[in-house]
């Protein structure tokens, strides 16, 4: 139990350092901020190799996912040129830190795919709506970005 609070808790610091960094401007920072919490999640897992390769594939796949969203306008992101081949790497990073919950802090859902799928559906829309007040990320089409974004999760 208690490693999964400290896993948590190092999410949370790490999103909210990478979030804070980059509506102060600061994107290479954020993505400095989120590598960090994720290095020290690998320096502390007893199972380095496999959580190398879970973050690694999640970053890959969270940063072409939030390009995609940006390449086909639903979204764009404060500071970042919309016709940009890649999101904000900052986002990646976000990604990594996510996954970094994956075995850990948030291994419950994967004892239940539908309230994992439940969760996602909820949670996707409400951290880019969240997003949005920070004046982070700009839903161009607000209800069509939010549907998307929560089927996807």
């Amino acid at each position: 139990m208690l490693k999964q609070i400290t896993n948590l808790i190092l999410f949370k610091a790490g999103w909210l350092a990478c979030i804070l960094l980059a509506t102060a401007g600061l994107p290479g920072f954020a993505l400095l901020a989120a590598l960090t919490a994720a290095m020290l999640h690998l320096a502390i897992t007893s199972a380095f190799a496999k959580e190398t390769l879970l973050l690694a594939v999640a970053g890959l796949a969270g940063l072409t996912w939030e390009t995609i969203l940006q390449a086909t306008g639903l979204v764009s992101f404060r500071g970042h040129p919309g016709d940009a081949v890649l999101a904000p790497l900052w986002m990646g990073g976000l990604w990594l830190l996510f996954a970094t919950t994956i075995n850990h802090g948030l291994r419950w859902s994967k004892r239940s795919f539908r309230l994992s799928a439940l969760v996602g559906a909820v949670s996707g829309p409400i951290v880019f709506l969240s997003g949005s007040q920070l004046g982070l990320v700009t839903l161009n089409a607000p209800l069509m970005a939010v549907t998307v974004i929560g089927l996807a999760w």
